[in-house]
């Protein structure tokens, strides 16, 4: 049996047994047993200036102390101030949307936070397009905010001669059309390029056709057939056909002579 546990009118006990902490200052090390006393120790003391308790005295636990939390001098602010128990409490500086934009009315410092609101009108500053807008008004504050315009797009018409960009506005051009008389088409059109068209081929006047132009092929001409010495033309040539040419006949007279005869 633990020798407090014997009875009070016991010497040993009442020795023993006595002894104890002073609550306010100290705390129970170690528990009185049959053969030691109790031992008492003194308890930690938090510095106030530095320092706070975050844990407190009890009985038989010392008391814990933290070093107290200093706010950053940019960034933060303090949103509660350190007691003799309690931690100071820092938060970061709240930062101004940019979308929706809103604009500073408070300057934050260490013991106030930055102050926010929705912007209006010019205070919000110039207009950012988009990507598939253009800046058909420039900004100009005081007095003139940006104005964006929709980018535009070419149709099967037309083809896209410049992109959109920040200052201009696309440009579509309208495809040429090959003037099917004098005209036939080289390449075709695409998205972004135009059709070519090429002047057809005149045939000389020492030339015939010998295949008409079409829409996308040149006329093709050949030189006209050329009378020898000793031939005659026996046709004559056209825009598409060539002339005939041919070796005259020689005719024996009765006299022995000779005449030559073109048919």
């Amino acid at each position: 049996m633990p020798l407090c546990c014997l009875p009070p009118t016991h010497t040993l006990t009442v020795l023993l047994c006595s002894v104890t902490c002073d609550a306010v200052s100290e705390f129970e090390m170690s528990a009185p047993t049959s053969t030691t006393f109790r031992t008492c120790q003194s308890a930690s003391a938090c510095d106030d200036a530095t320092q706070y308790e975050s844990a407190p005295l009890t009985p038989t636990t010392n008391r814990q102390c933290a070093a107290i939390a200093t706010c950053a001098t940019t960034g933060q602010f303090i949103v509660a101030q350190p007691t003799p128990t309690t931690n100071r409490a820092c938060r970061n500086w709240t930062v101004c949307k940019t979308d929706p934009k809103e604009i500073e009315v408070t300057a934050p410092s260490l013991t106030n936070d930055r102050g926010c609101r929705p912007c209006s009108g010019n205070e919000c500053g110039c207009v950012a397009c988009n990507v598939s807008q253009w800046v058909s008004t420039a900004c100009n504050l005081p007095t003139t905010n940006t104005v964006c315009s929709a980018c535009a797009t070419c149709n099967y018409t037309t083809f896209l001669e410049q992109s959109c960009q920040t200052a201009a506005n696309t440009v579509c051009t309208p495809y040429s059309v090959c003037d099917a008389l004098s005209q036939y088409q080289l390449a075709r059109e695409t998205a972004t390029s135009d059709r070519q068209c090429i002047q057809q081929r005149e045939c000389l006047a020492t030339e015939f056709q010998v295949a008409a132009a079409t829409a996308t092929t040149d006329r093709a001409c050949r030189a006209l057939t050329s009378c020898g010495a000793t031939e005659f033309q026996s046709t004559l040539a056209t825009a598409t056909t060539d002339r005939t040419v041919r070796i005259p006949t020689v005719c024996v007279c009765g006299g022995g002579s000779s005449e030559e005869h073109g048919g």
